[in-house]
């Protein structure tokens, strides 16, 4: 499956750069606000803004990252004093104060065949 992928992302590697090659000769000059930007390719700024999408993409998906490692972080850690509040909890006597007589009742009505 992953060699799929990679066929597919060399394909399309491929398909743009062709893109690019054959509309070098097209290009715009981009205003924003009180800003102007130098004339380039628009293949040029296609790239620019992709890029830029990726980075911010990255940034975000980043943030959540961690943050769900922190909450992963806390859960473990509560996991394991629940699992030793356990551990102890099996491990303690069932009932100290028990009588005698309930034991030798017990083993009294045990039959035996």
């Amino acid at each position: 499956m992953r060699f799929f992928y990679l066929i597919v992302i060399i394909i399309l590697l491929v398909l743009s750069i062709v893109f690019a090659l054959f509309n070098m000769e097209q290009t715009v000059s981009i205003q924003f606000f009180k800003w102007t930007y130098p004339v380039l390719p628009l293949v040029g700024y296609l790239y620019i803004f992709f890029f830029l999408g990726l980075l911010v993409g990255l940034g975000v998906s980043g943030f959540e990252f961690f943050k769900l490692k922190k909450e992963a972080f806390r859960l473990t850690k509560e996991n394991k004093k629940i699992k030793s509040e356990l551990d102890k909890m099996r491990n303690a006597s069932i009932e100290e104060d028990v009588d005698q007589s309930d034991m030798d009742d017990v083993e009294t009505k045990t039959v035996v065949e």
